[in-house]
C-alpha cells in the first residue's frame, strides 16, 4: 500500500533561543503603549472583551526594543517559504515580503472568535507573555480549525478513529513565552477567553509576497 497525504496543512513552531531576555523587554515595551495612540482605529465585531489591538505597521516601527523580535520572525517565515516551495537562494533573494503585524494585550475576559487572514498567504502568532496559568488548560488557547468542509459529515468505526494527519478534529496550542507558530492565512481559528489577572501580550502578523515581473519561474 502507497499512502499519499493530501491536502495537508502545515502548521510551523519555532521557538526563540533567548526568549528569558527578549520577551521582558518586549513586554515593558508594549504595555508602555498600550494606550489610544497606538490602537488600532477599526473595530472588529471576532473580538470581545478586555482585548487592546494596535495598529498594523507595527514592523515597520523603527525602536530597537522590537528589532530582534522581527528579524526572528521574518528569518522563521522566510524559511517555511523556501523549504515548503522549494525555492534556492536566488529565487527567496528576488523575493519581497509584505507584512501587516499588530500587538495585542488581552486582559481577564478578553477573546477573539473564529476568524481567518484574508489578503495573505503566511500569518502567525508570537507569544511574548501567556500571562498567569490557567485552571482550565483550555483557557487562553488558540483552536485552529479542520478547513475540509464535511469532512466529518459521516462518522464510523471506518473513519471515526483515524491518526494524524487524517483525523477530523481541531488542533489546540498552548501559548509559551518565546514560541513562534506559524500557519496559512486561510485557516480559521480562535482564541478562547482569558481570565488571568496578569495581562498576556502577543504579537500577530500577515504577509503576504511579490515577486518581479519575470515571477514565471516560482
Amino acid at each position: 500500500m502507497k499512502t499519499h497525504q493530501l491536502f495537508s496543512v502545515p502548521l510551523l513552531e519555532f521557538d526563540h533561543s533567548d526568549a528569558g531576555t527578549l520577551c521582558p523587554q518586549l513586554l515593558s515595551f508594549f504595555l508602555e503603549r498600550e494606550t489610544d495612540q497606538y490602537r488600532d482605529d477599526i473595530s472588529r465585531d471576532t473580538q470581545a472583551g478586555a482585548l487592546f489591538e494596535s495598529r498594523f505597521d507595527l514592523f515597520y516601527w523603527k525602536d530597537r526594543e522590537i528589532q530582534p523580535m522581527v528579524e526572528f520572525i521574518h528569518r522563521s517565515l522566510a524559511r517555511v517559504v523556501a523549504e515548503l516551495n522549494q525555492y534556492n537562494p536566488a529565487q527567496m533573494s528576488a523575493l519581497r515580503f509584505n507584512y501587516h503585524a499588530w500587538f495585542h494585550v488581552t486582559r481577564k475576559g478578553g477573546f477573539q472568535s473564529m476568524h481567518n487572514h484574508p489578503n495573505a498567504s503566511w500569518s502567525g502568532i508570537f507569544c511574548v507573555d501567556p500571562g498567569v496559568p490557567a485552571e482550565d488548560p483550555r483557557e487562553g488557547k488558540v483552536r485552529m480549525y479542520d478547513p475540509r468542509t464535511n469532512a466529518n459529515m459521516y462518522m464510523d468505526p471506518g473513519c471515526e478513529n483515524l491518526k494524524s494527519p487524517y483525523n477530523f478534529s481541531s488542533m489546540e496550542v498552548q501559548h509559551e513565552a518565546g514560541k513562534l507558530w506559524i500557519f496559512p492565512s486561510y485557516l480559521m481559528h480562535e482564541i478562547f477567553p482569558y481570565h488571568g489577572e496578569k495581562p498576556r501580550v502577543v504579537v500577530a502578523f500577515n504577509c503576504w509576497l511579490t515577486a518581479p515581473d519575470n515571477s514565471s519561474h516560482y
